[in-house]
């Protein structure tokens, strides 16, 4: 390829991490139990956040079991906000309780449209018969407090702790290739990014990272190919559009075709705004001799 003087700004795509969870304290505790019932069982990656409404601060955080069911101990008896939040972060339900020794199970429903259908494929049967463990979870945390501290190493550090303990961890492998992206060791990026997707499916997350990962290494037709079919899974993800975007605007040949996912990417994604306005400048130019 023909690649002109374009200087694209690659947007990192993360897999956003789980939040550490707090404590609070009371004098008297007890154990509360529930169950998410749904139309689907695609409960994969959900998880439960009991949130103390006088102290205003997360106390405990729990991942859903396949079955529907989640469990928290040593609850202080008060008032809670109980909220279920999918994979992607975003919260589907939540319902007001008060925690006492009389507390029934919490029952939340989940309407159909609630549950993400995935995109292509059946569920991954190694995720649902093989969630992570408490301490596997436990370092995925740790790797996150030390993420958002820049200190990149010392997170992926604990990202493979956790997958020596629960090798199936599909999300760990995942954002362990955003890590050494970050610190540029770009070909295990690229193995982490194929073990995470041989536990779940293709999906525009690991497929952006991929052909992050893969551009950094020139391989470029690699880097497309991954961008595209990011894309083809999920068109309305931005980063995705951005990512295609970015890759077909250093060669003149599909430029335009650049250029038209840009646009799609730029109100949502600031770094594609830089990469549009180099591309329409070149498209001005005209063709490299």
């Amino acid at each position: 390829m023909n690649y002109r003087c374009l200087r694209p700004l690659f947007a990192l795509v993360v897999l956003v991490l789980l939040r550490v969870p707090g404590h609070s304290q009371g004098l008297v505790e007890t154990s509360l139990k529930g169950e998410i019932q749904s139309d689907q069982v695609l409960l994969q990656g959900y998880f439960v956040e009991l949130y103390d409404v006088s102290n205003r601060r997360e106390v405990h955080h729990e991942f859903v079991h396949p079955d529907g069911s989640f469990a928290f101990r040593n609850v202080p008896y008060g008032d809670y906000e109980v909220r279920v939040t999918n994979s992607g972060g975003e919260v589907v339900q939540q319902q007001l309780i008060a925690v006492n020794g009389a507390t029934p199970p919490v029952e939340l429903r989940l309407r159909r449209q609630e549950i993400p259908r995935p995109p292509s494929g059946p569920v991954s049967l190694t995720q649902l018969k093989h969630p992570p463990t408490r301490k596997a979870y436990g370092a995925f945390v740790v790797a996150q407090r030390f993420s958002e501290a820049g200190q990149y190493a010392r997170a992926a550090e604990e990202l493979e702790k956790a997958i020596r303990i629960s090798p199936e961890y599909a999300e760990a492998y995942t954002n362990l290739a955003a890590q050494h992206v970050r610190l540029g060791r770009y070909e295990d990026a690229v193995t982490d990014v194929k073990r995470a997707m041989e536990l779940t499916r293709p999906n525009a997350v690991d497929l952006c990272n991929m052909a992050f990962a893969l551009s950094r290494l020139r391989r470029y037709p690699e880097a497309l190919d991954s961008a595209r079919t990011a894309v083809r899974l999920e068109p309305g993800n931005d980063k995705a559009q951005y990512m295609l975007g970015t890759l077909l605007v250093r060669d003149w040949r599909t430029l335009r075709e650049g250029i038209t996912h840009l646009e799609r990417a730029v109100e949502s994604v600031p770094a594609a705004q830089a990469n549009l306005d180099l591309a329409k400048r070149a498209l001005a130019l005209g063709p490299p001799f």
